[in-house]
């Protein structure tokens, strides 16, 4: 009993409850929705502008807005390029700090591991099923190209009533 005791605080260590599982999924959701909410936002500047310089076009004394609308447009998306990798790199941190603090695997990854064990199953024993005697005859027969065709018309059949043109 007493060896059980000691290796009972090491169980509560590493013990995982599942309602944190599910807190993790959950929270990696919000992080991703976040994600995905600040990008959209920084592409709809370009997006604005790409319209407002499409109003523009045939307007021969917008030109110059025309000009400056593009050089806008282009430093926008650049902009958008850069904070939209910050935002990346900032999701990526808030995996890696939830990762670290529930090191147990989401739902989603253990349904994924359990199906790839599945598949990789079923493919081993799919691999491993032999025919017998009679399936290989069937198989050989239905695959097989036969003889060769023009092996046996290489003598020409000239029919009896046959006259040349040129008598």
């Amino acid at each position: 009993m007493s060896d059980f005791t000691n290796k009972l605080n090491k169980f509560k260590l590493y013990y995982v409850p599942p309602k944190t599982v599910v807190e993790k999924d959950i929270q990696k959701e919000e992080a991703y929705d976040k994600y995905t909410k600040a990008v959209s936002m920084t592409l709809a500047v370009p997006l604005f502008l790409q319209g407002y310089q499409i109003t523009l076009i045939n307007k021969p004394g917008m030109s110059s807005t025309f000009n400056r609308i593009s050089k806008l447009k282009w430093l926008s998306v650049l902009g958008a390029t850069g904070l939209g990798l910050y935002h990346l790199f900032e999701l990526d941190k808030r995996l890696t700090y939830l990762n670290r603090i529930y090191p147990e695997k989401t739902e989603y990854q253990k349904n994924l591991s359990r199906e790839a064990v599945l598949h990789k199953l079923r493919g081993e024993q799919q691999g491993k099923k032999q025919f017998t005697a009679q399936e290989t005859q069937i198989y050989k027969k239905m695959y097989s190209l036969g003889s060769n065709p023009s092996a046996k018309a290489t003598k020409s059949y000239i029919p009896v009533d046959f006259k040349p043109d040129d008598e």
